[in-house]
């Protein structure tokens, strides 16, 4: 750890300390994780498909496009896979997961991950490999280097949080602004974790300590607050799907559904979303009571299908007669 820690007080914090970060400090003694890689493994493919940014530097041994880099044939792609270490010389297909962790690997290659594991370590043995390109030789991020990389990373947001005054048992509770964890219980970065890490880092207050809230945007907290009202006013909400079919039922345009004096259908509203509502049945057979009925049967019908018919049949062959739903030609139909 760094000297700013050296003059905490022996007793239950160090004990803490000495407890959560143990592993980290053994496998950077090693050099290479071992008992890490596997843990890291399962947690890649997520990493790689949100395409987190994993932090560093880019130097010119990483090339900003290799992450991003056409898919190569089977031959080399499992000869790459080998050689960093992912798969073994039994297989000879690669596997989804594999990829998905070459991917990660690739990503921290190209955020400066070698750079940044030669200055937490001068023993690179099994985290790096050596790779010829034309006329120079490259280091290349093996599976126990993405281990390593993201236990030094690890440590490292630890001492981040803590130096921003957060109590070292509240570090592993904290969670991004959208409250996703940003430590795993083994107490490594998620991917979450790493990109609040790097925001952190840039002065932004990326974090959520366990008491605090996660922050709902103005316009959900405005549709919750139409929704609120409208269920104290016994409105019940239907669904979208629900909705469209009793446009289809009906024959009704939504002008009229949402006319307050017969039909009272309302609808929430916010940039993001609508929801939909009946209003209270009335007693007397208005399009209200229609609507609540319409629902109440296409709730208990198989699948809500509807006549495409026109027309009614017409008694012993004569022609039939235009049918009437409850809305004819965009307006309620009187009968007439």
């Amino acid at each position: 750890m760094t000297e700013e820690h050296d003059d905490r007080t022996a007793g239950s914090g160090a004990l803490l300390r000495l407890h959560v970060l143990a592993p980290f400090c053994i496998c950077a003694f090693f050099g290479v994780q071992a008992f890490a890689a596997d843990a890291t493994v399962a947690g890649t493919a997520a990493a790689a498909k949100e395409r987190v940014s994993l932090p560093g530097k880019t130097t010119d041994q990483q090339r900003p496009d290799e992450a991003d880099s056409p898919p190569l044939p089977d031959a080399r792609l499992m000869e790459e896979l080998r050689s960093r270490g992912i798969t073994d010389a039994r297989k000879s297909i690669p596997g989804v997961d594999d990829v998905e962790l070459l991917r990660t690997i690739r990503s921290a290659e190209n955020n400066g991950a070698v750079d940044y594991l030669r200055s937490k370590t001068a023993n690179l043995r099994g985290l790096v490999v050596e790779k010829r390109e034309q006329e120079r030789i490259v280091l290349r991020l093996t599976k126990n280097g993405l281990a390593s990389y993201l236990n030094f990373l690890s440590r490292d947001a630890v001492i981040f949080f803590e130096k921003q005054g957060i109590r070292l048992q509240d570090v592993f509770t904290l969670r991004d602004l959208k409250g996703q964890p940003v430590f795993e219980k083994s107490g490594r970065l998620t991917p979450e974790g790493m990109l609040a890490y790097e925001q952190g880092k840039s002065g932004t207050k990326s974090w959520l300590m366990h008491y605090e809230a996660v922050a709902k945007p103005p316009e959900d907290e405005e549709l919750n607050r139409q929704v609120k009202a409208l269920v104290a006013a016994h409105y019940s909400e239907i669904s979208e799907p629900e909705y469209l079919w009793l446009m289809k039922y009906t024959t009704c345009p939504e002008d009229v559904l949402q006319d307050q004096a017969t039909c009272k259908m309302r609808l929430a509203r916010s940039a993001r979303s609508v929801k939909y509502f009946l209003a209270p049945q009335d007693p007397a057979m208005t399009c209200n009571q229609l609507l609540n009925i319409a629902i109440a049967k296409y709730r208990s019908s198989d699948n809500g299908d509807i006549s495409e018919n026109e027309t009614s049949t017409g008694f012993f062959g004569s022609g039939g007669t235009e049918k009437r739903r409850l809305c004819y030609k965009g307006k309620l139909w009187t009968g007439e």
